[in-house]
């Protein structure tokens, strides 16, 4: 048997430098396609388009009838008005994470630690049929559902920090209670994660280019920071910098 040939069945045996990574394995499953063949990845997918997508291919009508033909009971007898509000409850509450969260977090009041949580979760689940709220809320399931490793977990958190920042920019919460919000936000996505920790930055009024990225649209003359964009992201061992927070200025 020739070198070339002992090379390609070792790398068969082992796979690529990369692939034996967390990383290397992502990458590899974003960008190969059947055979290996390249696929062209769109500029930037976030999970806003994502959940947008998804709703918008689903054809509600063949859905509803593929249930009814696999026996799947759509409503009780009679079309209950009762069963279609206790599903469309429980389905909310599920959405905003109401079935994994912990009482602490859910049965919070004001003063409590973990009240601004709270608080950010109600919002949410009463702007439920707003873009925004809903993409939010996908993300957030997406999340703390799926089985995803910690470099994919990385990208999916920082999306959901950025469309945070957006909702809650959008509520016109008090400047005293984001900063709060996005600390638990941060530690809650944290928790699921074995080598990186998520941090909000939105205590600090000074550009830092060690943790901090300008947005496209500030003013890269000024140190002021004027809002945060998205979460900063370290690595547990060392506490170095694994994705910088953006920011404007």
């Amino acid at each position: 048997m020739n070198d070339s040939a002992t090379g390609d069945a070792s790398r068969e045996a082992t796979g690529s430098e990369d692939s034996g990574t967390a990383e290397g394995r992502f990458e590899n499953r974003l960008e190969a396609g059947p055979g290996g063949c390249p696929v062209p990845q769109p500029a930037r997918l976030t999970a806003q388009t994502l959940a947008e997508a998804l709703a918008a291919s689903i054809d509600v009508d063949a859905f509803t009838s593929r249930l009814q033909d696999a026996g799947a009971p759509l409503a009780a007898p009679g079309g209950s008005d009762e069963a279609a509000a206790d599903l469309q409850e429980r389905l909310a509450a599920r959405l905003v994470l109401a079935d994994i969260l912990d009482e602490q977090i859910l049965e919070a009041r004001p003063g409590d630690d973990s009240f601004a949580l709270r608080l950010l979760l109600g919002e949410l689940a009463a702007d439920l049929d707003s873009e925004l709220a809903f993409a939010l809320c996908c993300s957030l399931n997406l999340y703390f559902r799926v089985d995803l490793d910690d470099d994919a977990k990385l990208r999916l958190g920082t999306e959901i920090s950025r469309l945070f920042y957006r909702f809650a920019s959008s509520h016109g919460f008090d400047t005293a209670t984001v900063p709060r919000m996005a600390e638990l936000l941060a530690q809650l996505l944290s928790a699921n994660l074995e080598r990186l920790s998520f941090e909000a930055v939105d205590r600090r009024a000074v550009f830092d280019s060690s943790i901090h990225e300008r947005t496209a649209d500030a003013d890269p003359t000024s140190s002021n920071i004027a809002g945060t964009v998205s979460f900063l992201c370290r690595l547990r061992n060392s506490n170095r910098v694994r994705q910088r927070a953006l920011v404007r200025t």
